[in-house]
């Protein structure tokens, strides 16, 4: 008799499934899934470079500048501080 152990080998989790990276065909805008090498859609096939071009980071150049002069900004707080003390 079968039985819904987790902990069983033969379980299967759907979840997984789901969880692949998947980034937008710069041809026809379709979602390719990370394991595919080509749209499912309009058949273009993805090169190193538009993979680069697509996973760069995750944080656009905005946030990255941002994120810098906060940085600088705190920095300067902190030494200006210690110079008054």
């Amino acid at each position: 008799m079968p039985t819904d152990d987790p902990d069983d080998e033969a379980w299967y989790d759907d979840e997984d499934a789901d969880s692949d990276a998947a980034l937008p065909c710069p041809e026809c805008g379709a979602v390719i899934y990370d394991h595919l090498d080509h749209c499912p859609k309009c058949g273009y096939w993805l090169t190193d470079a538009d993979r680069r071009t697509q996973n760069a980071g995750g944080f656009s150049r905005v946030v990255r500048i941002v994120a810098i002069l906060l940085i600088v900004v705190f920095l300067v707080t902190l030494l200006l501080a210690g110079v008054m003390f």
